[in-house]
């Protein structure tokens, strides 16, 4: 029963929506770098999939409810692209989604593999730093969607995120 009602539910995320970046490297495509002298990495195949709120909003995606806004923001850049190109594959609505063109890139770990075994992770957007213009968008987001998604409103934040 509740399965069936969700399809009747408009919901709005609130979060700080990230992509996980998979490298899969190949030491066979590796080569010394001219410029450097060091072991540079080949990427055999890479692919980028939602976390952090965004993995929340696909998976709230798949219960097929009547509506998913999300409300947040993201950088100017490839990683911000996609997660948008994700979002709209899944119909979700990135009316309030704000894109902050300077200092501020989309929050990516960024996960190499090498020989099947995770290898450091690459953070992006660790270091941002929202304007005023993109925290009174998101203020004005979340009064547009509370007067949409009359429960449920859900709130996701990492610990490093500015509030």
């Amino acid at each position: 029963e509740i399965l069936a009602r969700i399809k009747n539910v408009k919901i709005a995320v609130y979060g700080d929506f990230c992509v996980d970046a998979y490298w899969l490297l190949d030491a066979r495509g590796s080569e010394v770098s001219v410029e450097t002298g060091l072991q540079a990495r080949a990427i055999a195949e890479h692919y980028y999939s939602l976390g952090g709120a965004s993995n929340v909003v696909a998976n709230i995606a798949a219960l097929e409810p009547a509506a998913i806004q999300v409300i947040g923001v993201v950088g100017d850049d490839i990683f911000g692209r996609e997660l948008r190109r994700q979002f709209h594959e899944l119909n979700v609505d990135t009316t309030y989604l704000v894109v902050q063109k300077e200092n501020f890139d989309t929050v990516t770990f960024g996960k190499p593999y090498l020989e099947g075994s995770e290898q450091p992770r690459i953070d992006f957007g660790f270091f941002n730093e929202r304007t005023e213009e993109t925290d009174r968008a998101l203020l004005d987001g979340i009064a547009g969607a509370l007067k949409s998604a009359r429960p449920p409103f859900l709130c996701l934040k990492l610990s490093q995120s500015v509030s």
